[in-house]
């Protein structure tokens, strides 16, 4: 999990494959990543729109990660009976230049921004954000500023 600025946490390639996280929160970081990206207004578009509002909404009340995972395929397979065949992760985003992924080679990372519950295993690099915070766009809130361990 996440913790506040001066705290540490491992960067995802040193604790194994998905950095020794959930599946579910790496869903989760796909899914904050996507609804930037205009997900909602895709949902709506293709019928999956109800799908995406039952599971923010079970999000932002604090649902259990079994009930979270079942909402997050439901939403895939209702993405998928409206054409888009991956679900959350496949789909073209109207801006492709929005997200920059988590620079793990080259030089070393020590700040990123997270998400703002621990929840998910999305991270920001700072550099790629400019001045303003990114955001969560499940929560609606500015992600927090962590520190990683080399």
């Amino acid at each position: 999990m996440a913790r506040e600025s001066g705290e540490h946490v491992k960067t995802p390639n040193q604790t194994g494959e998905t950095g020794g996280r959930d599946p579910l929160a790496l869903r989760l970081a796909r899914l904050c990543t996507e609804l930037g990206d205009a997900l909602e207004e895709v949902a709506a578009e293709v019928g999956a729109g109800e799908a995406l509002e039952r599971l923010l909404a079970a999000l932002r009340n604090g649902a259990e990660p079994g009930r979270l995972r079942r909402l997050l395929d439901d939403l895939d397979e209702s993405l998928q009976r409206g054409g888009i065949a991956g679900g959350v992760g496949s789909y073209q985003p109207r801006s492709p230049d929005r997200y920059v992924g988590l620079p793990l080679s080259g030089g070393a990372l020590e700040e990123v921004y997270a998400c703002p519950t621990g929840d998910c295993a999305r991270a920001e690099p700072i550099l790629a954000t400019g001045a303003r915070p990114a955001r969560c766009d499940i929560f609606h809130q500015n992600m927090r500023r962590v520190r990683l361990d080399r």
